[in-house]
């Protein structure tokens, strides 16, 4: 809600995507239906290897980010937005993007899909791996590097250590007697991406719910059983999950989905489609990470469980039969 928050306050956003998903319903003043992966050219060449999309058909009017790219670049800074198309803009693409250079035509990489690197080993013998050709790793001592020189040279502790999170059983007794269990956030499934694939029928179908599993004794503890409906409530805020009890989960932890929206439901404000009864983020803190940067707490929120109220999910069973023609 917190970046929710932000982007209301903005004058204008421009939503760019495949499907009209929550966050276009709730800060989008212009949305544009972009192009999915086979409408639209394009290259892969973040580490290796370098990979190409090839466009092989149009729906519309909707366009690739590569076109949305080219064109805005061409609007705001034309010395630098120079290539005449997407393919010249892709060919510098093929010649500048990978990690180990590859020089190859975008032609050449659209016949061959997928392009690896010459492979050479102990490249830290020879001094390839590091900039000043000397040999060894890439590391200030040229060796591997279990005690970290970049942490020791800034004040900050060189080797792995444990700090108890800001709120936990040990650091906060007396929220951990209000909220008995350990919540860890971000469980994955198959079906979904993050956020993404919601709006689809068939993963709907082979996972239709959110989903947190519970050991058997919690479960039991807080009055819950194998799908029913059920809260997790914190400090921070609460969701609505379905329960799945399981002896895989730790008891006294809790593990808990999250990306969750709902295309079968309300888009308007302020359901937009649901986003805010199953987020797992609403119980979870922003900015609250390590001294390094890194390291964050949601993984380690406190919270308790009970049972959704009689009837929750009846409704949401109706809308989603009517929405997929069931």
């Amino acid at each position: 809600r917190r970046v929710y928050d932000v982007y209301k306050d903005m004058d204008h956003v421009v939503v760019c995507d495949l499907f009209m998903t929550p966050t276009a319903m709730a800060i989008g003043d212009l949305f544009i239906p972009m192009a999915m992966g086979c409408e639209r050219n394009g290259v892969r060449g973040w580490y290796t290897p370098l990979r190409s999309i090839v466009k092989v058909t149009q729906t519309g009017d909707a366009v690739g980010d590569e076109q949305m790219m080219l064109e805005l670049g061409k609007k705001m800074n034309p010395d630098l937005f120079y290539w005449d198309d997407v393919p010249e803009m892709l060919e510098f693409c093929t010649n500048n993007m990978a990690t180990v250079p590859i020089h190859i035509t975008f032609s050449e990489l659209r016949e061959k899909v997928i392009v690896y690197p010459e492979f050479e080993y102990y490249k830290y013998k020879t001094g390839k791996l590091r900039f000043d050709g000397n040999p060894g790793f890439n590391t200030l001592s040229g060796r591997v590097e279990l005690f970290c020189n970049m942490y020791n040279n800034v004040g900050m502790d060189p080797l792995p250590y444990f700090k108890e999170p800001p709120e936990s059983p040990e650091s906060t007794p007396e929220l951990f007697a209000e909220y008995p269990l350990v919540l860890t956030t971000g469980r994955r499934c198959w079906e979904y991406f993050h956020s993404e694939h919601r709006q689809l029928r068939s993963m709907r179908e082979f996972h239709k719910w959110p989903m947190f599993a519970i050991n058997p004794a919690d479960a039991a503890a807080a009055g819950i059983k194998e799908g029913d409906w059920a809260v997790i409530e914190n400090a921070h805020g609460k969701a609505i999950e379905v329960a799945h009890v399981t002896d895989t989960i730790m008891e006294g932890v809790v593990s808990a989905e999250h990306g969750w929206w709902f295309p079968e439901r309300d888009k308007e404000e302020p359901s937009l489609y649901g986003v805010w009864e199953s987020n797992i983020n609403c119980l979870t803190v922003q900015g609250d990470f390590g001294p390094s940067g890194y390291g964050s707490s949601y993984k380690t929120q406190l919270c308790r469980v009970y049972p959704a109220p009689e009837g929750y999910g009846a409704e949401f069973e109706r809308m989603y039969a009517e929405h997929h023609n069931l």
